[in-house]
């Protein structure tokens, strides 16, 4: 896909995001979570981290859907490794709806998704040669069908709108549904016997803290389908105090939310997430629904490998033991899996030979400072930047957080180019 004109030249409205992949086998780019490291490739900005079981990149290119005013017949330009054409649905245009290819002709399962401009137009830009399977996404809808393609075609798509609200639901961000749970109120803090917090938990702002940042979400994402829901492989239960009961004491991780649930207060953490799943069971909805993507937003295009298997996944990373802290000093970065595969994810920060920016969350508890200093000084490429973001953790960076996330990517590609003199 031709590129245009330098990054830093165009104005941020001309600016357009696309994602370039991170191969795997064996050395994705698997920093722990709070660290995200951004590899530069003027003019392009490429982003990689590691979602659940897969890895992906995110890269700034100049504009790639073809310019003017909507006609009868709206036109979309793609190269011979491009998909483009334009969604349309019962209204019209579908703007900013996703169109999501994927193929597993690739060795590992690969993915790419992009979001329509105001006219229904997309483009998935530089694809590998493969064969695809290409549907819409988007708020209001339900998948529509798949339709076969390859790169160098142009495929117009038609949108499936939902038939109703719950079909609608199942396609929220996972944060719409975990803000259905009913905090206990501020008179019940300190917690008592009777109500079943820790008495440990002065205020609910403490209690609060581990609910929304410190606690279960350090580790894995609440709301999405896999946590709303209570599955039937778990068992057969009378509520869902007594599913979550048993889901608290499963896997690898078991310990570690039972320990979770006694610092916020065994019975009554359990009787409130008891409580969620019962309501979302019988059909109780988020009372707010999700805007479609809007100005820059739509400039998102995000490409996915799988690294593993959909039973396997990276949870953080480890280059030492903070017993000893100087152990393999200057060393590999090492993935943790959980036990969850026999693989083990390396990467080399030496490798890593583009340009390249570094984020750390400020009160991250896990990617201590003195890792991620060390990290980026084993960078080689003397064109790399180092930002620590205020008054946030772990992976509150990726969540709540997003929007500074794209702030700093963006003023990161966007920024002046040195001036060497002498």
């Amino acid at each position: 896909m031709r590129v245009g004109p330098p990054l830093r030249q165009l104005p941020p409205a001309l600016r357009r995001a696309a994602i370039a992949p991170t191969r795997r086998p064996g050395i994705p780019l698997t920093l722990r979570r709070p660290m995200i490291a951004m590899a530069l490739q003027r003019p392009a900005l490429a982003f990689n981290t590691v979602l659940t079981h897969g890895v992906f990149a995110l890269k700034l290119v100049a504009g790639v859907l073809a310019a003017g005013p909507l006609t009868a017949q709206v036109t979309v330009t793609i190269d011979a490794d491009d998909i483009g054409g334009v969604v349309t649905g019962p209204g019209g245009p579908e703007a900013g709806v996703w169109v999501i290819a994927e193929t597993t002709d690739l060795g590992t399962k690969f993915a790419k998704m992009v979001v329509t401009d105001d006219q229904g137009r997309y483009v998935l830009p530089d694809l590998p040669k493969a064969k695809y399977k290409v549907w819409v996404r988007g708020y209001g809808l339900v998948d529509s069908a798949k339709v076969d393609s390859e790169p160098g075609k142009t495929l117009n798509l038609r949108a499936t709108p939902a038939p109703n609200a719950a079909a609608a639901a199942e396609y929220y961000p996972a944060i719409y549904w975990y803000s259905m749970i009913k905090v206990p109120e501020k008179g019940e803090f300190p917690g008592t016997a009777a109500n079943g917090f820790n008495p440990a938990m002065k205020s609910q702002g403490e209690f609060l803290n581990l609910v929304k940042t410190n606690g279960c979400v350090t580790c894995h994402q609440l709301g999405n389908k896999a946590t709303r829901t209570i599955p039937k492989a778990l068992g057969e239960f009378r509520n869902g105090h007594e599913a979550w009961t048993r889901r608290i004491q499963s896997g690898q991780a078991g310990l570690n939310m039972v320990n979770t649930m006694d610092r916020m207060g065994t019975q009554g953490t359990l009787k409130m997430f008891g409580d969620w799943t019962d309501r979302v069971a019988k059909g109780e909805l988020p009372a707010t629904k999700p805007q479609r993507p809007q100005g820059v937003e739509r400039n998102a295009v995000v490409t996915v490998w799988d690294w593993s298997n959909p039973k396997a996944y990276l949870h953080d990373a480890t280059a030492a033991d903070k017993r000893n802290p100087t152990l393999n000093a200057n060393g590999l970065v090492f993935g943790a899996t959980e036990n969850s595969t026999d693989m083990v994810p390396v990467l080399d920060p030496v490798k890593i030979s583009v340009p390249t920016a570094v984020l750390r969350s400020q009160w991250d508890g896990i990617a201590t400072e003195q890792d991620v200093f060390n990290f980026f000084a084993r960078l080689p490429n003397a064109d790399k930047q180092l930002t620590v973001m205020p008054g946030i953790a772990h992976t509150s960076l990726r969540s709540k957080n997003w929007r500074m996330v794209y702030d700093l990517v963006d003023a990161c590609c966007s920024r002046a180019a040195p001036v060497y003199t002498g």
